[in-house]
């Protein structure tokens, strides 16, 4: 602006314009950019968290597996099974191995809706530990050479949308208390 002058001349007033717009764009780039960026680490964060909680789950309920279901008994050569079903005492604190009465029967498994959940036998109750939106997998597999008690199980799944879809794994083992489960 000239000196004494009181206007902005048309340069000055495009100029500024564009400036302004380049700004803003700048602004609304970034913002969208990083809102995305925290979204899928959201989305990852959680998928991780339901795969933990789903690991500790299988430890602390098939660990106290007092009977494996005859459907889902390991090859003695090893090998992968999709699901796992057993019994465990309902009170684990005040365990009562001669009294099947007071038992229950679960079911790890990937349901219809695609969750993998632990179902209750005994209420017909499914808890869903990983969410189909994450095209959640598990695996329970059992290693030749290893006691019979002893399996590892291993979940799956995808966080992010569309090309940016990330695949997770996280793998536990599991060890059986009572000898009498894998018999």
């Amino acid at each position: 602006m000239r000196r004494g002058e009181r206007g902005l001349t048309l340069i000055e007033v495009t100029i500024a314009m564009s400036l302004f717009s380049m700004l803003l764009a700048a602004m609304l780039y970034i913002t969208a950019g990083a809102g995305a960026w925290v979204a899928k680490g959201v989305d990852e964060a959680r998928l991780k968290t339901e795969m933990g909680f789903a690991l500790e789950s299988v430890k602390l309920y098939c660990g106290k597996a007092s009977q494996i279901g005859a459907d889902t008994r390991f090859n003695p050569g090893g090998g992968v099974l999709p699901a796992f079903h057993f019994r465990r005492e309902r009170l684990v604190r005040v365990p009562t191995p001669s009294v099947i009465g007071d038992d229950v029967w679960y079911w790890y498994y990937k349901n219809a809706a695609g969750d993998i959940v632990l179902k209750n036998e005994e209420t017909q109750q499914e808890e869903v530990l990983i969410a189909a939106m994450f095209k959640p997998q598990i695996s329970f597999i059992s290693e030749p050479g290893f006691e019979p008690d002893f399996f590892t199980v291993t979940v799956t799944g995808e966080s992010g949308k569309g090309a940016a879809r990330k695949r997770v794994a996280k793998t536990a083992g599991v060890r059986l208390w009572y000898s009498s489960a894998v018999r």
